[in-house]
């Protein structure tokens, strides 16, 4: 957060920013506004937006009233950090503020202990004293710009008697206008001998390089209980050289070193125990009693759901919200660190770190198994597959028995000839199923509707996936074939069981029935009663018998393919 009090303060801090590259940190830039001549109002807003990062630019005689209304919010904490622009804070009376353990940096220009401001500032005291006039203006410090005033006079004195060889060679003096270009003619010739003049000067050494001032040093100042303190030197050179290893002496009285310590419960970490003085136990919370006993602290622990996770609005839940709302100062447990969280919370040194591991159980030898191949199927699919051939083989042999056009003459050459004959044997029925299921074919083709309907009911079983509860519906079709196939070949029997009515000169009860009983012993041809030859259905197929089986004629002869 930029605090600045004037206008020029958005100046520096876009040259600021310039210098950090094409992608610089995220800086909040706000003008500092007083209600009631204080800063409360501001701070509070800041606060509770977890602002703790304070970057402010303006005057010394605002710092001060700034610093009291940070401690009336009790902001003044080693959880707040401010850093000062002004390079005169050791004019400012923190006396009030330096026992607050608050982290205020700034950097000082004028060094007090160098022999040349000491001389000065002696000097100028001693003409206080006689009520005279000195640029002190009452301090006890000489200010920054007081400094460099000083050193500019006493740079342009220097060139100045140098050009006019202590006083032997006159110079020329002019009126000019500055609203006109000409200028004076021995400007630029006192311009160059100020330049290249070099001297000790209250602000340190004085020496150009291009134009600009080059030697110079910069003081990082501390407060301390002993109040500002220097903590580092920068130079154009070497940059920032810190030479002051901790800026905050540590207070050992356990009475004001009492912290806030949020967690969550995951094993080993942190466990839920009654025993222990906390009321917790686990590898975090021993790791902090012994830094608690090392560093003579004291802590209270709160426990938190979950580690914390990034809202939509950009706040945290958990450890990570306790953290950044100043709810807790310190955080335990398995916290892994990354970049989004490192930008609102310190981190320590990862006291465990992990790799990513994979654990894979050692596949144990297995035994040898003939029926492996069994395994797709359950052996419930297995029964009602059997089931299903069993079934449809002998529908399969029923209907044919029924349905007339199965019968054919087995003799084509001999059309005269009253014996018929059919292929749909108990074994071939047999065949013609187990050939569908396994796709191979079979040298056995059905002739009539019905049985063919049967034969479709049948293959499409084959389609389903495996599983017992996926094969119902495989059944389903399967059984409503065969009942179809049964009922084409009743329509099939009684068709033509009146046909043969007609042409017999029988009833068709008496038909029907002599069909019957023909069908279903198995007996004896099936004469035509000199019907045409042509009335014998036939596709024409050559039959192969798969096996044959002789019978005694019995009122003719039937052959069983």
């Amino acid at each position: 957060m930029f605090l600045t009090g004037e206008r020029e303060g958005l100046t520096r801090v876009q040259e600021v920013l310039k210098l950090n590259g094409p992608d610089p940190p995220q800086i909040t830039v706000r003008k500092m506004e007083m209600v009631d001549n204080d800063f409360v109002v501001m701070l509070k807003e800041l606060k509770k937006h977890g602002e703790y990062r304070f970057i402010v630019d303006c005057d010394t005689k605002t710092i001060q009233v700034f610093l009291k209304a940070a401690l009336k919010l009790k902001m003044i904490s080693n959880l707040f950090h401010y850093f000062f622009t002004s390079l005169d804070l050791g004019l400012v009376d923190l006396s009030e503020f330096k026992y607050g353990k608050g982290n205020i940096t700034a950097f000082r220009l004028i060094d007090p202990d160098r022999k040349e401001v000491i001389d000065k500032r002696s000097e100028w005291q001693l003409r206080e004293n006689e009520k005279l006039p000195t640029p002190l203006n009452g301090d006890r410090e000489i200010a920054t710009e007081t400094a460099l005033a000083y050193d500019a006079f006493s740079l342009f004195a220097l060139a100045l008697d140098e050009f006019t060889n202590g006083g032997e060679n006159q110079m020329d003096v002019a009126q000019l206008s500055c609203d006109k270009v000409k200028s004076w003619k021995h400007g630029s010739t006192l311009r160059n001998y100020m330049l290249v003049t070099k001297f000790d000067g209250l602000s340190g050494p004085i020496k150009f390089v291009d134009g600009e001032r080059y030697d110079f040093n910069l003081d990082l100042m501390y407060l301390t209980e002993d109040g500002l303190i220097k903590g580092g030197r920068w130079d154009r050179t070497n940059g920032l050289n810190m030479t002051l290893e901790r800026a905050v002496p540590i207070d050992t009285s356990p009475q004001d070193n009492h912290y806030i310590v949020s967690t969550y419960l995951a094993q080993p970490y942190v466990i839920k125990n009654a025993s222990h003085p906390t009321g917790y136990w686990g590898f975090c919370v021993e790791l902090l009693d012994y830094i608690a006993k090392a560093k003579n602290f004291t802590y209270e622990i709160r426990v938190e759901t979950t580690v914390g996770k990034k809202q939509a609005n950009g706040t945290w839940t958990g450890v990570m919200g306790a953290l950044i709302d100043r709810r807790a100062q310190i955080g335990i447990g398995d916290l892994t660190i990354n970049l989004d969280r490192e930008k609102h919370v310190d981190f320590t040194k990862p006291f465990l770190t992990l790799g990513i591991t994979i654990l894979y159980r050692k596949p144990a030898p297995k035994s040898l198994n003939l029926f492996s191949f069994l395994k797709p199927l359950s052996v419930d699919v297995w029964v009602y597959m059997i089931a299903a051939y069993l079934c449809v083989s002998f529908m399969l042999f029923v209907i044919a028995r029924f349905s007339p056009y199965e019968w054919c003459n087995p003799h084509p050459c001999n059309p005269d000839t009253d014996e018929v004959e059919n292929q749909f044997t108990v074994m071939n029925s047999l065949w013609f199923t187990i050939g569908s299921l396994m796709q191979q074919g079979c040298e056995i083709a059905p002739r009539a509707l019905s049985t063919r309907m049967v034969k479709e009911g049948g293959v499409a079983g084959k389609a389903a996936e495996l599983g017992v509860e996926n094969v119902g519906g495989v059944f389903v079709v399967l059984m409503g074939g065969v009942i179809v196939g049964f009922f084409v070949s009743v329509c099939e029997f009684v068709w033509k069981a009146r046909k043969n009515a007609r042409k017999d000169k029988q009833t068709l009860c008496s038909e029907m029935s002599e069909e019957f009983r023909f069908a279903v012993r198995c007996l004896g041809p099936k004469t035509s009663n000199n019907d045409p030859p042509d009335e014998v259905t036939d596709n024409g197929l050559q039959f192969m018998p798969l096996t044959g089986y002789p019978h005694p004629p019995q009122h003719g002869k039937e052959v069983y393919a």
